[in-house]
């Protein structure tokens, strides 16, 4: 079982007087249009399928679930009306991608992607 990693989040997004969003509230998650999120943190801790952890700085990706596979849905076809969580994924090395899936616990990552953090739905 996954844990909910999203408060290992930091935001990158400003307020206009320049305090940081808290990243609790979901406010590093932007949602773009109606198939589309924008992921930003300043860092985030991804986790392997066996709890081993991975640091990761600077998250700026965008999701399409039109899309399939990395920075798209996992498996299938976008389905009306269904409810799609948001992954950060990455490889044991390298930059972070973004992964939609309609498991709350359990994404199928793409070849090569070892480690993953939930950022919400």
């Amino acid at each position: 079982m996954i844990r909910d990693l999203s408060r290992n989040l930091r935001a990158r997004s400003i307020l206009s007087h320049g305090q940081k969003v808290d990243p609790v509230a979901g406010e590093q998650v932007t949602y773009v249009d109606t198939h589309k999120v924008h992921v930003t943190a300043d860092e985030i801790i991804l986790q392997d399928n066996g709890g081993a952890p991975r640091r990761a700085a600077t998250v700026d990706v965008t999701i399409d679930v039109t899309m399939s596979g990395v920075n798209g849905l996992d498996t299938g076809m976008k389905s009306p009306g269904a409810w799609y969580h948001i992954w950060v994924i990455s490889k044991s090395r390298g930059a972070v991608k973004g992964l939609f899936s309609a498991s709350e616990s359990n994404p199928n990552l793409p070849k090569g992607f070892t480690h993953k953090a939930y950022v919400g739905a």
